[in-house]
């Protein structure tokens, strides 16, 4: 078996190109990441207005009117949209 060996320099280019790709993939995860952390927090925080608010007529709880009885709270669908705002970040 004989082995095909790089030059040097091909080497050195291949390592350095391998390098720029692994910065700019780390970029968009850390963009992706403080967006991520941005729609959880403002969900978070309009869930809990939600949750202490009442109606001032009938005293019901607004996220008692906002959700079905088995549906999800509004924190729970910013996890399953995360796969999509990943997709719209890494591409």
């Amino acid at each position: 078996m004989t082995q095909h060996c790089l030059p040097e320099s091909s080497h050195l280019l291949l390592q350095e190109h391998l390098w720029q790709k692994l910065s700019a993939l780390m970029e968009k995860l850390s963009a992706l990441m403080e967006k991520l952390r941005v729609s959880v927090v403002a969900v978070w925080h309009v869930q809990r207005v939600l949750a202490k608010k009442r109606d001032p007529l009938t005293h019901v709880l607004f996220i008692d009117e906002c959700l079905d009885d088995e549906g999800p709270l509004p924190s729970e669908h910013i996890w399953w949209g995360l796969p999509a705002l990943q997709a719209c970040v890494l591409a």
